[in-house]
């Protein structure tokens, strides 16, 4: 939820090998009026964007406790964020001729990680890990017909953030650093594998 390009999220976690290593899925989608990052009482400051996200992470858990199990493991990260604005530069100062333009953020990113992953009540789990890695970024124009002039000067209608720029192009790879915190609930039968049922 606190990420920039914040979505909603559906993710599962796959063990295999008795729970000694897992597969972790995830797809996620957020429209325009989920960004927690523009005010949704200032209309003007939010960008026509939608964001699609997926990710794919591999663990490998190597120690247990009473409660937490500790892991390692890498994931790879694909978002991209498409925007709708009404000129070259957000503030609607493009030649009256030029209809709305279609921008798009493409993100790839790939991180080694560390975590803990907590079980309680047996069903409930949390987790909490914290990977580096490189991630790499492309700005790109989706109406066709611009000219190489209109291109140079679009600006993407968004917060400035680090590393992001707001010019058609790519950019990366550079160093990148995340932390996260997640909730889950196990399905299924339990089978005693568990730390918690220890």
């Amino acid at each position: 939820m606190l990420h920039i390009d914040n979505a909603f999220v559906l993710a599962g976690e796959i063990p295999f090998s008795k729970g000694r290593f897992s597969l972790q899925p995830e797809i996620g989608y957020g429209a325009t009026a989920s960004n927690i990052w523009y005010e949704p009482w200032t209309p003007d400051e939010s960008p026509d964007k939608n964001t699609v996200r997926s990710k794919l992470q591999f663990r490998s858990y190597y120690k247990d406790w009473a409660v937490f199990r500790a892991y390692y493991g890498g994931e790879y990260a694909y978002s991209h964020s498409t925007y709708r604005q009404s000129g070259l530069d957000g503030n609607d100062n493009s030649p009256a001729t030029l209809p709305a333009i279609r921008l798009r953020r493409t993100t790839h990113a790939m991180h080694g990680l560390l975590g803990w992953q907590g079980y309680f009540n047996n069903r409930l789990s949390m987790d909490f890990h914290a990977g580096f890695g490189l991630r790499m970024t492309e700005n790109s124009a989706l109406t066709n017909g611009l000219s190489n002039e209109e291109l140079d000067k679009i600006r993407f209608d968004e917060r400035d953030w680090f590393r992001r720029s707001k010019r058609i192009g790519s950019y990366g790879p550079y160093p990148d650093v995340f932390f996260a915190v997640q909730l889950g609930f196990v399905l299924g039968k339990l089978n005693g594998d568990l730390p918690s049922q220890r």
